[in-house]
């Protein structure tokens, strides 16, 4: 089910549109049986300004101070093992592959039918 999130550096904070100094980067996130991979866009940032955290089991925040200011708090549908993070950046494209705490079995819709 597609997600549609803000995008930019304009926050509605009890409906009054508030501006911050930093910008919300473009973040996708998929998720297999064993981990989940989030790619975020930071054009025109330096690999040394990257700072990708796990604060909590459930939460990733991506951080970029410099020339560019990005920040970005992602909701993760499960909890992550710890240390099991690998992050890889490249043209400006930011990929952090997480390997979850327990392993998912693939959930079944309603009338969902699986092709073999």
């Amino acid at each position: 089910k597609p997600v549609i999130e803000r995008f930019g550096n304009v926050n509605a904070n009890g409906g009054k549109p508030t501006v911050s100094e930093s910008r919300a980067p473009l973040v996708d996130m998929i998720e297999s049986e064993k981990d989940i991979t989030i790619t975020a866009e930071l054009p025109g940032v330096e690999k040394k300004d990257i700072e990708f955290t796990l604060p909590e089991k459930n939460i990733a925040t991506v951080n970029v101070k410099g020339e560019r200011s990005f920040y970005k708090e992602i909701k993760l549908p499960i909890s992550i093992k710890k240390g099991s993070a690998k992050a890889e950046f490249k043209n400006g494209i930011l990929e952090v592959h997480l390997e979850k705490e327990k392993p998912s079995k693939p959930r079944r819709k309603e009338g969902e039918v699986q092709i073999g």
